[in-house]
This record gives C-alpha cells, structure tokens and sequence, in this order.
C-alpha cells in the first residue's frame, strides 16, 4: 500500500467535510438531536420510578455505541457515494490507486468523524445529563473498536452492492445497517426477544457488545465471553465484507461496468 495516496483520498474527504454545512450537520447536529431525545425518554421513566443511574447509563450509552456502527458505516458507504455522485470514481482507478488504499482510505476517513461526533456528544450527555461514559473505563476501548469494526464490515458491504447494482441502489448506504438493529438488542437485553431470534443475535458482532455494556454498567464486571465474541465475530465480518468488496469491484473492472459510471 502507498500511504502517500491513501493520505491524499483522506485529505480529498476531509475537504468536502469541511467546506459543505450539510456534511457537518450530519455528522454532530443528528446525533445530538437524538441524544436529547434519549436524555428524555430516559427522564421519563426515572420519573416513573425508574433506577435512575442505570436508566441514564442504559439508554444513553447504547444510543452512543448505536451512533457509532450507524457512523462508521456511513463513513465507508456515503464516503463511495461521493466518487460516484461527483463521476469520480472512474478517475480515481484511471490513477495507480488500489482498491485496498481506497477502503484504507475510506475507513480512516471514516473514523475520525466518527470520533468528531462521538467527542460532542460525550459533552452533550455530561452537560446535560450528567452521565460521563468514560466511568466505564478500559472496557471502553473494547466497545469501541468492536462495533467500529461492525459499522466499518456493513459499510463495506453496502458499497459492494452499490457498486454492483448501480446508482439506483444508493438508498442501501442508509437502509442496510437498520437490517441489523433488531438483532443488535441495542436497547433491549438479548434474553427478551423469542428463542429463535436469539439463535440469531448470537451471531451478530453488535449483540455481543451492547451485552456487555450492559453487564458493565449494571455489574461493573466486564463479560470477557462477550468480549471474544464479538472481537471473532467481526474478524469474519470485516474479512467476508472485504473479500466480498474485492470480487465486485473484480467483476465491474472485467465486465466494464466500471468504466460506465453506472448511468
């Protein structure tokens, strides 16, 4: 890999980030909306007499984590549909750019606005609810990384069926990762849904996760078998979701698709 045009599409990214108001709202301004919404529904049922520290921690923790995968799947995914909008991403590959440097590319873009977003509104719940996630601690990192890693794996996977199917199909860059909320238990523990779904959830890198923030912050006790599961999990899926990547892009490169810019 050359990290001199990896660094160039991060820069390239980075600029429409900056000069474009849309891009920036949707990046911290949604995700704030919904934090205060969550901050509400979690005052309501404290009201009701609910356990108040872990009402707050429950319900705005698994919203952030939430943010995260839908993030960092954007990240990757809208970050494809730029070249494709803006007929770019036929230049890009008339260039000795790799398809390896530009998810290399895509994926750090990707994070370092998830991050952005995910420092406001760490602040926004600490100002306004007084809930500080980083109690939680090392584990923390853990969460983090995983479902990064989650988001990253569908956002890839959303990108390959763009790119497959053509511009007609761009609404899977949003729609695909709401698949997968159900089976998420974001909000829910796992042990609520019926029998067969959780056969199911068992298999969802993002299950795993918000499994073990709850059993954190409830118990203070990080689930290390969670942990594995998840971290397992998502090696499959980023690999599969890669691999997958490579054999469209293969395909659309040897058919001409490529070279069409699917009008």
């Amino acid at each position: 890999m050359n990290w001199t045009r990896i660094s160039a599409l991060i820069l390239r990214y980075n600029y429409l980030f900056r000069r474009n108001l849309a891009r920036l709202l949707d990046v911290i301004f949604w995700p704030v909306v919904e934090l205060i919404v969550w901050g509400f529904v979690s005052m309501y049922l404290i009201r009701s007499g609910g356990n108040v520290p872990l009402f707050v921690a429950f319900f705005l923790g698994a919203f952030m984590f939430w943010e995260i995968i839908y993030r960092a799947n954007l990240g990757i995914s809208v970050g494809f549909l730029e070249d494709m909008w803006s007929r770019n991403f036929l230049n890009l590959f008339a260039s000795p750019l790799k398809s390896i440097e530009f998810l290399t590319a895509l994926v750090l873009s990707s994070l370092i606005r998830t991050v952005i977003g995910f420092g406001v509104m760490v602040a926004v719940a600490g100002a306004l609810y007084g809930f500080n996630i980083f109690t939680l601690g090392l584990p923390l990192i853990a969460f983090f990384m995983n479902v990064m890693i989650f988001g990253w794996a569908l956002g890839v996977i959303s990108a390959g069926i763009i790119l497959h199917f053509g511009q007609g199909s761009e609404m899977i860059a949003w729609a695909f990762v709401f698949v997968f909320q159900p089976l998420s238990a974001v909000f829910y523990p796992v042990a609520i849904l019926p029998v067969w779904l959780q056969h199911i959830t068992r298999f969802v890198p993002a299950s795993h996760v918000f499994e073990g923030l709850r059993t954190v912050i409830s118990t203070g006790i990080f689930s290390w078998p969670d942990f594995w599961w998840a971290t397992g999990l998502n090696v499959i899926y980023i690999s599969v979701a890669v691999a997958f990547f490579f054999f469209i892009f293969k395909r659309a490169r040897a058919s001409g698709r490529l070279a069409k810019q699917w009008q």
